[in-house]
């Protein structure tokens, strides 16, 4: 009978953490205040289909909640499939706000987990995530944009620097790589760097002549390149950023960091560091190229260009 009882508090002990480890707390003191853990933080575990030990690793996918909501959905299920399919147990937070988002990092490292996947609202307050994470053990990977910490563990990408180059490109080959080209202002560095070396020889010849502006909408050119997108003519020209292939890279990522011989060959320069980066391809869209899209890369390419492509004039 002392034995019974003593195997049924084993098993209430089972099962009371196993139901603190799939809530939130949200009540640890962060950077922002109590409010953090007063904030209303919704946990959603994405279940795959069969059966996962609870021994398994845990990687924790916190998302940004003001994203594309059918590339954040399409993202969260890659992946939780892809780290199923390597034998990790998944943890998948969104949030709208770098208080709500920090609140559910501190969940997850109470939940056991090993690496945070962070896509952060604001990625300059996402830097004390990245401290709290190292203080519990775990490591974190910036998702989609690179957190300013000399201590992040890894960024995982899209080629920013080749959609840089590959809208220039597109540009260069719709104009005959002539005329006037206004280049929109944006804070991507790495866009910005993969779109003047691809401009430079032409600028130095004088057969382009480059402006940085923050508003065509009232200007005529040959062209008008931005972050994601460009014009040449009234011709648009889209940058194919696939979420999906993002995710499942995301996953592999966290699977090998969890082994400590792994390592990046890439790194980025951040906070004076330099991070270890992994990139995802990308591709350069035109009304030519898209026809030949398959379906489900198709839905990705942005629905919209820019304003000023309808109004371009070119010379």
């Amino acid at each position: 009978m002392v034995r019974l009882a003593s195997l049924d508090r084993r098993r209430n002990t089972r099962r009371q953490r196993r139901r603190r480890a799939a809530r939130v707390e949200g009540q640890a003191a962060s950077p922002w205040g109590d409010a953090a853990g007063r904030a209303g933080v919704t946990l959603a575990l994405v279940l795959v289909a069969g059966c996962r030990s609870t021994d398994a690793p845990a990687v924790a996918f916190l998302q940004d909640g003001s994203a594309d909501a059918a590339a954040r959905e399409a993202g969260a299920h890659a992946f939780a499939a892809e780290a199923s399919t390597r034998g990790l147990h998944e943890l998948t937070y969104v949030a709208i706000t770098p208080r709500e988002q920090y609140a559910q990092a501190e969940a997850a490292l109470a939940a056991g987990a090993r690496v945070l996947v962070v896509q952060a609202p604001d990625p300059a307050l996402a830097v004390d995530l990245v401290r709290v994470a190292h203080e519990h053990g775990a490591k974190v990977v910036a998702y989609d944009r690179p957190i300013p910490s000399p201590d992040l563990d890894h960024v995982v990408t899209h080629d920013r620097y080749h959609a840089g180059v590959l809208l220039a490109e597109a540009a260069i080959a719709a104009t005959g790589g002539r005329g006037r080209y206004l280049v929109l202002a944006d804070a991507d560095p790495e866009v910005a760097r993969g779109r003047a070396n691809t401009l430079a020889p032409y600028q130095a010849s004088g057969a382009i002549r480059v402006e940085v502006v923050r508003d065509a909408s009232s200007l005529s050119a040959d062209a008008i390149l931005a972050r994601d997108t460009a014009c040449a003519g009234t011709s648009p020209i889209a940058i194919l950023a696939d979420p999906v292939a993002l995710a499942r890279r995301a996953a592999e990522l966290a699977a090998a960091m969890l082994d400590p011989t792994a390592a990046g060959t890439l790194t980025m320069s951040i906070a004076g560091a330099e991070v270890p980066v992994t990139t995802v391809p990308v591709a350069a869209i035109t009304p030519v190229t898209l026809p030949t899209l398959d379906v489900e890369l198709r839905r990705w390419v942005p629905a919209s260009t820019l304003p000023a492509c309808n109004r371009l004039a070119t010379k």
